[in-house]
């Protein structure tokens, strides 16, 4: 990040949080959010305008020339609500380059939302299905990386808008890391669209067609509550396990602001934590944020007649049940598992080596999980005959 885009989340930081919190180094890596004074249980932490926060469905993405253009030319609705706004992220950036090439005196300085989206890593650490294989993550890492390639072959079929045209799939894997590391629930974004009723409130269901005037078909073909915003000042604060209860969160209307609230008290100095997901695993922190939880413990998940098993290492090893394998997944003596944690320890040693020392550290302990997996398989009554995987 540019010294003047820290200098503008410095400003930012201070303005919304009343001098509260300041933001500098973490321990964690990257920035993180201080306190400034003491703050006790109940104290606002951020006061975040509902402009500044950014949805599928907030107007400027649907009302976007760009954005309204794809839409208007998907007639078959295959692009999703997802891919839409990583268009407008990719093309506001885009315009605001352009604009200050064409005008050496044109500044973006006063502009939050693009100083906020140029704020975002410009190379960030990309998950690549090669350097991941045999692992928890693997399958769902070639599934994202398929659907970005279908998404962009969807956008180059039905575009005609020259602002696409030359659209990559770098660009979307980019966009959609930058959204997905810094996703919060949809609710926080959608005071100005038909999923919150006038005070920015989410509703309890999906409105009916009749409830509201629909600005576009693409807005209300999905309703996903995992839909997500990009939450500029909330996203700066670093996640640690535990702290799900830290926060809380209020909308205010006359203006339309979310308080971002203090539960516990945090001692000047201190910096304030947020918690990604209440019982998390590295599988997601390191699909969606980008990062692992060194504090957590491995799981290595086997799925079997839809049902799903996270197996764990233990030291015991005199029967199924003590060892952590269930019963029914070993009821052969261990083979079919043993078979089918090979093959994902073949495949994950086979994998590329990772310029990303999360990735580096999250392969290690897969490998290390599976060698002792298939150690506590062996222990049972494991004759080393092959078996089909399951």
């Amino acid at each position: 990040m540019s010294s003047s885009l820290t200098d503008w989340l410095k400003e930012l930081v201070r303005v919304q949080s009343s001098g509260r919190v300041e933001i500098r180094p973490s321990r964690h890596g990257g920035l993180g959010g201080f306190a400034l004074v003491d703050l006790k249980a109940g104290d606002v932490v951020f006061e975040i305008p509902n402009s500044l926060i950014l949805s599928s469905s907030s107007k400027r993405v649907v009302e976007h020339p760009v954005v309204k253009k794809l839409v208007a030319a998907d007639l078959d609705s295959n692009i999703t609500l997802e891919t839409l706004l990583f268009v407008y992220i990719i093309s506001v950036r885009q315009e605001h380059d352009n604009a200050n090439n064409d005008d050496d005196n044109n500044d973006n300085d006063d502009d939050d939302e693009y100083n906020y989206l140029t704020s975002l890593p410009a190379d960030p650490p990309l998950l690549l299905a090669k350097e991941t294989s045999g692992t928890n993550v693997g399958d769902q890492v070639v599934k994202d990386s398929a659907e970005l390639v279908s998404q962009l072959a969807c956008i180059r079929a039905v575009t005609g808008t020259v602002e696409l045209e030359t659209l990559t799939l770098e660009q979307l894997t980019k966009a959609k890391y930058n959204y997905n590391s810094r996703r919060y629930p949809l609710a926080f974004g959608d005071g100005d669209s038909y999923n919150c009723d006038d005070n920015g409130k989410k509703r309890d269901r999906p409105v009916d067609d009749e409830d509201v005037e629909i600005p576009t078909r693409k807005e209300r073909r999905v309703y996903d509550a995992t839909q997500g915003c990009l939450c500029p000042l909330l996203d700066i604060l670093n996640h640690r396990e535990g702290n799900k209860e830290q926060l809380s969160f209020d909308y205010t209307s006359d203006p339309l602001i979310l308080k971002v609230k203090t539960r516990v008290t945090v001692t000047k100095g201190d910096e304030i934590y947020s918690n990604y997901g209440r019982g998390i695993s590295n599988d997601q922190l390191l699909l969606q944020f980008g990062f692992c939880d060194m504090a957590l413990p491995s799981v290595f998940t086997v799925v079997l007649g839809g049902e799903r098993f996270d197996l764990r290492a233990t030291t015991t090893d005199t029967d199924a049940n003590a060892a952590g394998l269930p019963a029914h997944l070993v009821s052969d003596g261990g083979h079919g598992l043993h078979g089918h944690l090979s093959k994902k320890l073949a495949a994950l040693l086979a994998a590329d080596e990772s310029s990303n020392p999360q990735v580096v550290w999250y392969m290690t302990q897969q490998r290390k999980l599976l060698e002792e997996l298939l150690a506590q398989c062996d222990a049972l009554d494991y004759s080393g005959s092959s078996s089909e995987e399951e």
